[in-house]
């Protein structure tokens, strides 16, 4: 698997990590007032400050109730989907 690239809010630098000599410490901004999750050295998957910014990604845009008895691993591929701008349409409600 290779590396996930991310960019800074505030510069649109990418993110360097760990294995450069360019790596520094950045943070994974939250909205509504809650406290940024501090990355002091990025390993280049997708991980900042122990969480997934994947399954980050997927645990606040779907309902509690539909990701209910979902994987982490499910909840990171749904978390990539969203990344990409692909998105998932319910096969029998046609909600997406």
């Amino acid at each position: 698997m290779g590396f996930f690239s991310w960019k800074t809010a505030d510069s649109q630098e990418s993110i360097m990590n760990a294995y450069t000599d360019q790596c520094r410490p950045v943070y994974l901004l939250q909205p509504d007032g809650q406290p940024p999750i501090l990355e002091p050295a990025y390993q280049g998957y997708g991980d900042f400050g122990g969480v997934n910014a994947y399954v980050w990604l997927a645990e606040h845009n779907l309902d509690e109730s539909a990701r209910e008895g979902w994987s982490v691993e499910m909840l990171s591929q749904y978390g990539i989907l969203l990344d990409t701008g692909t998105y998932c349409v319910d096969q029998e409600t046609g909600i997406s």
